[in-house]
């Protein structure tokens, strides 16, 4: 009976431990997709308490992965989060975070493969993570350099062939994503901040570093 009784507590224990990984992973790429935001703001958007928000920042904010900056100096002002870019760990976390997201989506990482060695990273979005089914497109974009765009569209058109639904690709360098991003283009704001990163996470990541400093 001691026995059960102690396994049943070192389950629960273990369930807490990884709901609380979990929270944290996804506040870190909220902040890193979307840029800063209050704890309401990050508690409305991740559908949690503000209560609970708090004390998973708190905790980011100890192992120095998040930075809190007053909104002004009011004693009672609320408080804007970002990642801490300057934490190597934080990069690592974020980067192990997006690459078990491209993992548990094996089917498109298999199909666009071929141009993993071509694009700085390869963004996939839309209604075809939403409802695969239903969805008519595959949108994906592709950011490399404009001397790799030739190749990409050939592999791209090749994988075409063998796929029913149709491939709508953007490929764009670096500084057009950004500008784009900028500019709140509503599909790339989409792409960062619901798609999947099927690879290049460590460009991406500080692609989007850039973009937050700014």
């Amino acid at each position: 009976m001691e026995k059960t009784k102690s396994l049943y507590i070192l389950s629960t224990h273990r369930l807490i431990v990884i709901n609380k990984m979990k929270t944290a992973e996804k506040i870190m790429a909220m902040l890193l997709r979307e840029g800063r935001k209050t704890a309401t703001e990050i508690a409305e958007r991740l559908r949690m308490s503000r209560q609970a928000a708090w004390k998973t920042l708190k905790s980011l904010i100890q192992q120095r992965l998040v930075l809190a900056t007053a909104l002004n100096s009011k004693q009672t002002s609320a408080q804007l989060f970002t990642l801490n870019f300057r934490n190597p760990v934080a990069e690592k976390a974020l980067s192990l975070s997006l690459t078990r997201q491209a993992v548990e989506h094996e089917r498109w990482l298999d199909l666009f493969s071929g141009i993993e060695g071509h694009a700085e990273f390869f963004l996939l979005f839309g209604s075809i993570l939403k409802n695969p089914k239903k969805a008519n497109d595959i949108d994906v974009i592709a950011v490399a350099e404009k001397k790799e765009f030739a190749i990409i569209q050939e592999k791209i058109q090749q994988i075409q062939l063998a796929q029913a639904k149709r491939i709508h690709a953007a490929l764009t360098t670096k500084t057009e994503f950004s500008q784009e991003i900028k500019e709140e283009n509503k599909a790339y704001l989409e792409a960062i901040s619901k798609g999947v990163v099927l690879f290049g996470q460590e460009k991406f990541i500080n692609a989007m570093r850039e973009l937050n400093e700014r």
